[in-house]
């Protein structure tokens, strides 16, 4: 039996630079890492990634704490996004939805 694998526009391994809330959505900002794969078509670079949570929901919420523990840690997190431009942060670039959120204390 073969299982289908979805692939993410942008799986980013980082550490979470910022993190601030903006019209319901935290926004979070990560650098000093590399795209796996393909790199974002939001980012303004290859070794950062911007990316948005939807706070009003639960998943929202906990990957909001998964996001806030990464970078109170200061340990790498891996990002996955749905490879959508969302949003103007910045006024510059645009950041994705955020699918998952993982970090390890590595």
């Amino acid at each position: 039996m073969t299982l289908p694998v979805t692939a993410f526009a942008s799986d980013f391994s980082g550490l979470v630079t910022s993190i601030f809330v903006i019209n319901g959505n935290a926004v979070v900002a990560m650098a000093s890492g590399s795209f796996n794969g393909s790199v974002s078509p939001c980012s303004p670079a290859t070794d950062s990634a911007y990316y948005i949570i939807d706070l009003s929901t639960t998943f929202g919420r906990v990957q909001y704490a998964n996001t806030l523990a990464a970078k109170m840690t200061g340990h790498r997190a891996y990002a996955h996004g749905d490879g959508t431009c969302n949003g103007n942060p910045y006024g510059t670039v645009g950041a994705e939805i955020l699918l998952g959120v993982d970090f390890r204390a590595d």
